[in-house]
């Protein structure tokens, strides 16, 4: 399934943070867990071009100075025209608040060679290890997070089982308070539903005055970025939050496991749109189709078929049980 998004995002600049340093040593493999693919596609680029295409036509990626194979990946990938993509370095990990300061030297170069106006600018950030995120969700919230004038916006969610998520707290009138996350919250607050995605929108100039206030004060001694919508609204400027994504999409990968029902979630909404178009798959949870694949209406796809890379089929084909396709040859 292609992506062709046109955005809406017209009133501010977007600049997009993607933050890809962590090593995923619970993947268990020697491989940065950013440059693990999924239907054929790395689990970097996934995130980026949901991005991308939601807009946010200038990004910095965020990764450590060991993760070659990462930067690699991002140097040999066609994006969409018009769209810059940097690299910035994290030497230590040492958090998301942390990682994010990391990207700003870079970040601020980009905006003076792309001659963006700094005081128009709204940084989203988002995240390499959560590809399910699609454009259309980024750009919602984006476009909630202007039209409702906020300097800040968080992504939320609401979790039937919130454990091991960061809760959103509110105030008693239904304000943005702070985000506190799961190992630091006290046994009331492990009860909150709303849970942070840790995505989030800021307006370019509130996001560095926040970033050097941060203090490791916590249970991991970390930097986080969590704490940045907190020294935003104690500046008495508008926090807001936005809960309207389901959560499947939020979802992170950190294991092998994780990347297994990453694949089938992305697989079950590449076949249901074909299918809205007019293909007809006869067993569709028996078939493979990467996102390159491409149909005309009126293809009949029989069941264990692998069809992968730019591979067509014309109007009224039928691709009989167990064909292998790469980029258009039969294997």
């Amino acid at each position: 399934m292609t992506q062709s998004h046109t955005s809406n995002i017209v009133t501010r600049e977007g600049v997009g943070i993607l933050l890809a340093a962590g090593q995923g040593k619970r993947m268990r493999t020697d491989l940065p867990k950013v440059a693990h693919t999924i239907l054929g596609k790395p689990m970097i680029i996934w995130a980026a071009e949901s991005l991308l295409y939601a807009g946010i036509r200038n990004l910095v990626v965020v990764i450590s100075p060991a993760q070659e194979s990462v930067e690699e990946i991002l140097k040999h990938t066609q994006f969409p025209e018009n769209c810059t993509v940097r690299v910035a370095y994290q030497d230590k990990p040492m958090g998301t608040g942390h990682a994010t300061a990391c990207a700003m030297n870079t970040l601020n170069e980009m905006i003076r060679d792309k001659n963006i106006d700094p005081n128009n600018t709204e940084i989203v950030i988002g995240f390499g290890d959560t590809p399910a995120v699609s454009p259309e969700a980024f750009e919602k919230c984006y476009q909630h997070h202007l039209k409702s004038n906020n300097v800040c916006t968080v992504l939320a969610f609401h979790a039937e089982n919130p454990s091991g998520y960061g809760r959103v707290i509110t105030t008693s009138s239904g304000n943005f308070s702070e985000i506190r996350e799961d190992k630091d919250c006290t046994s009331p607050q492990k009860e909150i539903k709303l849970c942070n995605s840790g995505f989030l929108c800021s307006r370019l100039k509130d996001l560095q005055e926040a970033l050097p206030r941060l203090k490791p004060n916590n249970a991991a001694g970390e930097y986080y970025l969590t704490d940045v919508p907190r020294f935003i609204a104690d500046q008495n400027q508008q926090v807001g939050v936005f809960s309207g994504i389901p959560q499947e999409e939020l979802e992170g990968v950190n294991s092998q496991s994780q990347l297994a029902s990453m694949a089938q979630f992305l697989q079950n909404k590449i076949i249901a749109a074909w299918m809205e178009k007019g293909v007809q798959f006869l067993m569709p949870h028996c078939t493979y189709v990467d996102p390159n694949v491409t149909f005309e209406p009126g293809v009949i796809v029989e069941p264990f078929c692998f069809l992968s890379g730019h591979s067509h089929f014309a109007a009224n084909s039928r691709i009989v049980a167990g064909s292998r396709f790469v980029d258009g040859k039969r294997q």
